[in-house]
């Protein structure tokens, strides 16, 4: 068995998002990659949870 098809086979482009305009045409250029070369994106994002007081 080869995997052939699976999720894992597939090229992927991660590219991370914050909602600036800088990320935004990165993820407009992930996209356009992508297109041109059958991967898949995955736009992440991060942030920091504040501790709990109390």
């Amino acid at each position: 068995m080869n995997g052939a098809g699976r999720a894992t086979d597939m090229r992927r482009i991660i590219v991370g998002v914050d909602g600036s305009r800088l990320s935004s045409a990165a993820l407009r250029r992930a996209l356009e990659e992508a297109r041109l070369t059958g991967s898949v994106v995955e736009a992440v994002t991060g942030w920091d949870q504040p501790g709990v007081y109390g």
